[in-house]
C-alpha cells in the first residue's frame, strides 16, 4: 500500500516536471526570443525603455521566472528603493508560475524555493559606480558556484549613464558570459 503511494507521488512530480517543460517551451517569452533571434545570447545586452509605469519592471519578472523555471540562476539588481516587488513572489497568493496547477505531491512553498533558489536580488543607488555594482555581481557569481546567466538592471539611468559605464557593463557580460537586460 504504501509502495503503491509511493509510486503515484513519483508519477504526480513526473507529470509535474513534463508540465514544466511543456509551459517553458509555450511561454509567451519564446515569441520575444524567436524576435531577437533566438533570445540574448552570452554577451549581450538587452535594452528596454519606456515611460514610467508602463510595466518594464512586471515584463523583467516575467523573463527572470522563465530563466528560474529553466533551472537557471538570475540577478535582478534594483535602482529602486522599493525591492519588495522583487522579493515576494509574482502572484499571491500562490507561487505557482502560470499554467502550471498544484503538485498534489509537494507544498506551494516548496514550489516557489525551487524555482527562486537561483535568484538574488540586490539593490543600489542610482549614484552607485559602476564598478563597484559590477564588482558585488562578481562576488555573487562566485558564490553561486557560477549558476548565473542572467542578470536585470531594473531601473538603471540609460539616459543619464556615461557610454564608458555601458561598455564596462558590456565587457564584463562578454568576460562572465552572461546576459544582461537594462530596462529604465
Amino acid at each position: 500500500m504504501e509502495q503503491e503511494r509511493l509510486h503515484g507521488i513519483m508519477s504526480i512530480s513526473t507529470r509535474y516536471k513534463n508540465l514544466l517543460k511543456e509551459v517553458i517551451k509555450n511561454s509567451p517569452i519564446r515569441a520575444f526570443d524567436k524576435a531577437l533571434g533566438g533570445g540574448l545570447k552570452e554577451g549581450e545586452l538587452g535594452v528596454l525603455v519606456s515611460r514610467s509605469g508602463t510595466g518594464k519592471t512586471g515584463c523583467v519578472v516575467h523573463i527572470a521566472t522563465d530563466i528560474l523555471m529553466q533551472g537557471k540562476g538570475v540577478i535582478h539588481v534594483s535602482f529602486s528603493e522599493n525591492v519588495e516587488k522583487f522579493i515576494l513572489p509574482p502572484v499571491e497568493p500562490s507561487p505557482y508560475p502560470v499554467g502550471l496547477p498544484p503538485d498534489p505531491a509537494r507544498h506551494r512553498s516548496d514550489v516557489f524555493d525551487d524555482i527562486s533558489k537561483n535568484r538574488v536580488v540586490l539593490s543600489f543607488s542610482n549614484n552607485s559606480k559602476i564598478e563597484s555594482i559590477l564588482k558585488t555581481i562578481d562576488a555573487v557569481i562566485s558564490a553561486q558556484e557560477e549558476k548565473i546567466c542572467t542578470v536585470i538592471f531594473d531601473g538603471y539611468q540609460l539616459t543619464v549613464a556615461d557610454k564608458s559605464d555601458i561598455e564596462k557593463v558590456k565587457a564584463f557580460a562578454l568576460e562572465k558570459k552572461l546576459n544582461i537586460a537594462l530596462a529604465q
